[in-house]
């Protein structure tokens, strides 16, 4: 098992910000190796 995790703040304001780079990589590797859709759950996302 892995687990992958992507810190960022939520809503267009903060789309490209610097602190949002966690989950901008998290993006990236997800559309590479095809990872499901991601889904709200826990109050954060998971694929």
């Amino acid at each position: 098992m892995m687990l992958l995790v992507g810190l960022g703040n939520p809503g267009q304001k903060y789309l490209k910000n610097r602190h949002n780079i966690g989950f901008a990589v998290i993006e990236k590797i997800a559309s590479y190796y095809k990872f499901s859709e991601f889904q709200k759950k826990f109050q954060g996302k998971i694929s």
